[in-house]
């Protein structure tokens, strides 16, 4: 099997285009806004991109949850820890294995709703890239549930923050009535990955980073 060049990267879906996560970083309350209006917001999260030699691997088509794709960077850890295969739940209804090939690192996906061709990158090279998605990941998020702690902070006698009310107020009638504004504030709510995965995402990225260091 060909040894492909790799390049990984953190994209979200939205409008039809790629959007970079970092654009969300500097306005948030643009994110959590297109989280509470499309509610439930599939896309929102994004996920991992892969390209094998210049070309898409795989597609938005299986982002999905943030905590699928926390576990690209957990399971890869587990690989350079010992393991010689892991499952990777990268999406909810996938098959996708890594598998350590000597100085390669291996992927397959064949689910009955996709397959992509088992592809092989130099190891050091997909380790490596994996750890700056993975910490614009945690970033966006813990910045999420900080404006989130933020807004709630600063909620009124409607029950919603103001920003949000304001939200809710511009929203179709429509839209409200099929999910609330209380309804679409909680599910925005629940949106960031809660502590434990993202303390246990820091811990696979410093495995990474230790283990494939600039030389």
């Amino acid at each position: 099997m060909r040894v492909a060049s790799v390049s990984l990267s953190y994209r979200i879906w939205r409008n039809d285009q790629w959007v970079d996560p970092a654009d969300f970083l500097r306005d948030l309350d643009s994110y959590l806004r297109w989280i509470f209006d499309d509610c439930p917001c599939e896309h929102a999260p994004g996920g991992l991109l892969i390209e094998a030699d210049g070309k898409a691997w795989n597609s938005h088509e299986t982002f999905d949850t943030a905590y699928n794709m926390a576990c690209w960077f957990t399971g890869a850890a587990e690989l350079l820890q010992g393991r010689p295969e892991v499952f990777v739940w990268a999406w909810e209804e996938c098959n996708c294995y890594l598998r350590k090939r000597g100085f390669l690192v291996e992927l397959e996906e064949r689910s009955h709703w996709v397959s992509y061709p088992t592809v092989r990158f130099p190891l050091r090279d997909f380790m490596r890239q994996l750890v700056a998605p993975g910490r614009l990941l945690l970033r966006l998020q813990r910045a999420t549930a900080a404006r989130i702690a933020e807004l709630d902070s600063q909620t009124g006698e409607s029950g919603l923050p103001p920003a949000v009310a304001r939200w809710a107020a511009e929203l179709p009638p429509a839209h409200l009535a099929f999910r609330s504004a209380p309804a679409r504030w909680q599910e925005t709510r629940d949106f960031p990955l809660e502590e434990a995965h993202l303390v246990a995402l820091e811990q696979a990225l410093e495995t990474l980073e230790r283990t494939f260091e600039p030389r």
